[in-house]
């Protein structure tokens, strides 16, 4: 009979344990409101900055992986979707994981958010290039992107572009998409 007590406050005190810790907040990534796990993609991109990232999605796929897994609950990453090519690489097929807001304004992206686009480079040709929204003045009229690879070294550096510039990047007719994940 002894030993049936003393096994009963074993149980006893591991249930009152789980009860207490339940109590609390340990929230999932799908639990936490959008603008925390925006900022959660912001700080995990700024540990990234100038090292060596890979390619842009790819970065970006890594990023939302561990900033998405560091939230708790089931441990499970968030994945993004594959790129649709056939929009020239500006869009992302559709995930349930992901809110697409299309062709956002420049001047309603948000920290966090992650746009997807056909970018201009320099020498003039267009690639698909993904970047992350690190930060957006308003009185600058001006977007500061975190990303990987837009040198063409595979570097993660931050990048401030105009509003204007930004646009005529990803002409003609905005090949871009604007999203976050859920």
């Amino acid at each position: 009979m002894k030993k049936f007590l003393t096994a009963g406050k074993f149980f006893f005190a591991v249930f009152c344990a789980i009860f207490l810790m339940a109590g609390k907040s340990y929230a999932g990534w799908h639990e936490l409101a959008q603008s925390d796990r925006n900022q959660r993609i912001v700080a995990q991109a700024q540990h990234d900055l100038y090292l060596v990232g890979g390619e842009c999605k790819v970065w970006a796929y890594d990023v939302v992986r561990v900033a998405s897994n560091q939230a708790g609950g089931s441990g499970v990453p968030v994945p993004l979707p594959a790129t649709d090519n056939g929009g020239y690489g500006y869009a992302w097929l559709y995930s349930s994981n992901v809110f697409s807001y299309g062709a956002l304004n420049p001047s309603q992206m948000v920290p966090g958010m992650i746009v997807q686009m056909r970018v201009r480079y320099a020498n003039g040709t267009y690639g698909p290039h993904t970047a992350i929204v690190f930060a957006n003045s308003a009185s600058a009229h001006q977007l500061t992107f975190i990303e990987s690879n837009y040198q063409g070294d595979y570097t993660v550096r931050m990048r401030n572009v105009y509003w204007t510039d930004f646009t005529a990047s990803v002409e003609p007719t905005s090949h871009y998409t604007v999203y976050t994940i859920k």
